[in-house]
C-alpha cells in the first residue's frame, strides 16, 4: 500500500512525508523545488558569522525531460510537451500504471511532470554547524560569497550528524 501512496504522490507532483512538528504524515501538492509564494524561514551565510562550513553548488541539464507520455488504464493516454533552450533533441518520459484510471488525472499527470522535469537541476550540498530545527521541505535563504549565491533554497533531504568533530547538519538544496 505505501508503494502505491509514493507512486501516486510521484507521478502527480505531490510529496509524502513525516512531519515531526506537527506528529502526521504529509500529502501535498508540493514541488521539489523554491516555488512562487514560498517563504523563507531563516538565512544561512558564510564567513567569521555565518553558519555554512562548506557548500558544493552544481548545474546540470542531465535530467531534463521536455516531452511527458502518460498511458494509464486502457485506453487513456496523455502527453504534453515544451521546448528547453539545455537540449539540442527532445528528451522524453513514460509513465503507465492502471492507477492512473481517469483522463483528467493522466492530462494532470503530464503537465506536472512537464513543469518539474522541464528545468535546469540546480542543486547544493551542504554542510552547516549543527541546528536540529532545520527540517527537510521547507524554505531557507542562503548567502555564500565565493560562489555569490543568495538565493532560496528547498531542503530537500536533510540529516543531522554527531561525531568526535562536532554537530553538524548537512542538507540537500534544491534552487
Amino acid at each position: 500500500m505505501s508503494d502505491a501512496i509514493q507512486f501516486v504522490a510521484q507521478i502527480t507532483g505531490n510529496t509524502i512525508y513525516y512531519d515531526r512538528i506537527l506528529d502526521e504524515v504529509q500529502f501535498k501538492a508540493r514541488k521539489p523545488y523554491v516555488d512562487t509564494g514560498d517563504t523563507s524561514l531563516g538565512t544561512w551565510a558564510t564567513g567569521n558569522s555565518g553558519n555554512v562550513i562548506d557548500i558544493n553548488y552544481s548545474e546540470s541539464s542531465d535530467k531534463i525531460r521536455n516531452k511527458i507520455v502518460v498511458y494509464g488504464k486502457t485506453p487513456l493516454t496523455a502527453s504534453n510537451s515544451a521546448a528547453n533552450p539545455y537540449l539540442v533533441v527532445d528528451q522524453a518520459v513514460v509513465i503507465a500504471h492502471e492507477l492512473l484510471d481517469t483522463q483528467a488525472i493522466c492530462d494532470g499527470t503530464a503537465s506536472v511532470n512537464l513543469e518539474i522535469l522541464n528545468r535546469l537541476e540546480r542543486k547544493a550540498e551542504i554542510t552547516l554547524k549543527g541546528d536540529a530545527t532545520i527540517q527537510a521541505r521547507n524554505i531557507y535563504h542562503i548567502t555564500e560569497s565565493l560562489t555569490a549565491l543568495d538565493d532560496d533554497i528547498f531542503a530537500y533531504r536533510v540529516s543531522h550528524e554527531l561525531s568526535d568533530s562536532g554537530f553538524v547538519t548537512r542538507v540537500t538544496a534544491i534552487l
